[in-house]
């Protein structure tokens, strides 16, 4: 009966090869778990702290479980196992945590995915008595982006930005919605039409007024998520108009989502 300490890799073979594994490609797989049962060893505890001593073997389902043991006296461990399950939970799931994981332990869950439905059906490891995670397309598919961009992290080559960056952009600011203590709109890029969404809470209405359904450009705090070359959101700190016309509050009429009576706008004309 597997114990908490252990873990196990199942392979399944192809239909064409009557589900038999091929020896080679068991080999291959298994060779990447256990370096990834390592790379989690290291991460979790610095250095080696664990060995994998085989527990089970089954020939006829391609399987073989492993019981961790420890063999360098210290501290007491945090267990490889424990890592490797949470790794593997968050390169799934798409986490974004899983970005902090070392590059050497998803190098080897990719690795262990790889090629699968071509060299062998799919895969599962197994830790403790229940957690299963299929290895199989998605998580061949999430391993693989996910080194992917960290490759490029760690070169420098990131294709795009990533965090906070103060800047300026061109377009049509619409859509207000003063409810809430976060005051919101978006504007519309005069170049390409992208709609970016806007923090407006610090900028004072009247000149988010005058801005409304004119081009103008805004200066603010960006974020960038790092998938795109635009920001998903921007804290607009200034607006300047670029073709100026007279505020009216009439110009307000239906640009607010719905917030209730217009007793709760309380701004006179110019």
């Amino acid at each position: 009966m597997p114990s908490e300490d252990e873990t196990t890799l199942t392979i399944h073979g192809l239909e064409a090869h009557n589900e038999a594994v091929d020896g080679e490609v068991f080999a291959e797989k298994l060779k990447a778990f256990l370096a990834a049962l390592a790379a989690a060893d290291i991460a979790a505890n610095g250095i080696r702290r664990h060995r994998y001593f085989v527990s089970a073997l089954e020939k006829n389902t391609a399987t073989a479980r492993f019981e961790e043991h420890l063999f360098n006296n210290g501290p007491p461990p945090a267990s490889s196992v424990a890592y490797y399950k949470r790794g593997l939970y968050q390169i799934q799931s798409g986490d974004p945590n899983a970005k902090n994981l070392p590059i050497s332990f998803v190098r080897q869950v990719a690795q262990l995915n790889k090629n699968v439905g071509k060299t062998f059906a799919f895969g599962e490891a197994k830790f403790g008595t229940s957690e299963i995670f299929r290895l199989d397309d998605l998580m061949r598919s999430q391993a693989t982006q996910l080194l992917a961009e960290m490759t490029r992290i760690e070169k420098g080559t990131q294709k795009f930005f990533k965090g906070y960056a103060a800047t300026s952009f061109d377009g049509v600011l619409k859509s207000v919605d003063l409810r809430g203590e976060i005051k919101r709109a978006y504007l519309v890029l005069s170049v390409g039409g992208h709609e970016i969404d806007c923090d407006i809470t610090q900028v004072g209405l009247d000149m988010v007024r005058g801005a409304l359904d004119n081009r103008a450009t805004v200066t603010g705090l960006a974020f960038y998520r790092g998938d795109s070359g635009l920001p998903t959101n921007i804290e607009i700190r200034a607006i300047k108009l670029i073709s100026k016309v007279k505020p009216d509050i009439a110009r307000w009429r239906g640009a607010f989502m719905p917030m209730g009576s217009e007793a709760e706008i309380e701004w006179s004309r110019d």
